[in-house]
C-alpha cells in the first residue's frame, strides 16, 4: 500500500486534467489500437467473461475514454462504466457505453445486475480493494465473472528499474498486489475459481527505459505512441525470456467467479 493513506476527496489532487488523454486517435493508430483490444478480448483473462456468454451485460470499472467499452458494445454486449472523470466519461458515452460518474464510493450498483465486470488498471487506484471488490461481486448475477488486470510488484523488472518502473506511477497507484495478495483479496471478497497468471505486456520495458533515461515517457500519445510500439517489439522480444526464467512478469490477470 502507498503511504501516506489519504482520503478518497484527496485522491481527486493526484489526477490534473492532462493525466491521460481523451482524444479518441485516428488513422493508423486507431486502427492498431483497435486491433490491440481485439486481441486482448480474445485472451485470458477477459475472453473468460465471454466463455459460453455471446452477449451480456458488462461492468467496466474505471472504463476511461471507452477503449474496452468500444470494441464489446461493437459486439453485441451492453456496457455499464464507472468512470470518475466527466471529460473521459462523455467520450467513453459517445462511444456506446452508459456511463456514471463517480466511483465505486459513490455510484450505487443495482444487486445481480450484470453479467461480467472488469477491473482494468483500476483496482490499484484503491486504497481498499477488497471492498470494491466486494461491490462488484454483489452486482454480478449468479455465476458471473469478474476479470482483473493490474501491475505485478513481484515484477523483476519492478526490481530492476524500481523507481523509474512505469507501471509504479506513485503517488496514485495506492495497493500494489502480488499473485498471492492479489489470488487473497479476490477469495476474500466472495469469489470462487480464482485464476490468478503474470501478464507480459508489450511496452513496458520500453516506457520504464524511457523513465529511467530521460525522466519521463516521449512516447504516450499521437504518432509517437505508435512509434513507441513499433519500438517495443525487439525489447519485447528480450524480456520475455527473462520473464520467463524468473517466472515473472509486470502486470497480474485473474479471474474469479460468483456462486450460481
Amino acid at each position: 500500500m502507498t503511504l501516506p493513506l489519504v482520503t478518497a476527496e484527496a485522491l481527486a489532487d493526484f489526477y490534473p486534467k492532462d493525466y491521460t488523454p481523451f482524444d479518441v486517435p485516428g488513422g493508423r493508430l486507431a486502427l492498431a489500437m483497435a486491433l490491440m483490444q481485439r486481441l486482448r478480448d480474445g485472451r485470458f483473462p477477459l475472453e473468460q467473461l465471454r466463455r459460453g456468454r455471446p452477449s451480456g451485460r458488462l461492468l467496466d470499472v474505471g472504463c476511461g475514454r471507452g477503449d474496452l467499452a468500444a470494441s464489446w458494445v461493437q459486439v453485441g454486449w451492453e456496457v455499464l462504466g464507472v468512470e470518475p472523470s466527466p471529460d473521459a466519461a462523455s467520450v467513453a458515452r459517445r462511444r456506446g457505453a452508459s456511463v456514471e460518474v463517480g466511483t465505486l464510493d459513490t455510484v450505487a450498483l443495482e444487486p445481480a445486475s450484470v453479467d461480467a465486470a472488469v477491473f482494468r488498471h483500476s483496482l490499484e487506484h484503491v486504497s481498499d480493494p477488497r471492498l470494491d471488490l466486494r461491490r462488484v461481486y454483489e452486482a454480478l448475477r449468479p455465476g458471473g465473472r469478474v476479470a482483473v488486470i493490474v501491475p505485478n510488484w513481484g515484477s523483476w523488472q519492478r526490481k530492476a528499474f524500481r523507481q523509474y518502473w512505469f507501471p509504479l506511477e506513485l503517488p496514485r497507484h495506492r495497493t500494489h498486489f502480488s499473485p498471492a495478495g492479489l489470488k487473497v483479496a479476490l477469495a476474500d471478497a466472495g469469489f470462487m475459481d480464482v485464476d490468478v497468471r503474470l501478464g507480459h505486456p508489450l511496452i513496458t520495458t520500453t516506457w520504464s527505459l524511457q523513465f529511467a533515461l530521460f525522466g519521463r515517457c516521449l512516447t504516450n500519445s499521437g504518432s509517437a505512441l505508435l512509434a513507441g510500439y513499433v519500438a517495443s517489439l525487439p525489447l519485447a522480444a528480450v524480456a520475455l525470456p527473462v520473464d520467463m526464467a524468473f517466472r515473472s512478469g509486470d502486470f497480474l490477470h485473474a479471474t474469479g467467479r460468483r456462486a450460481a
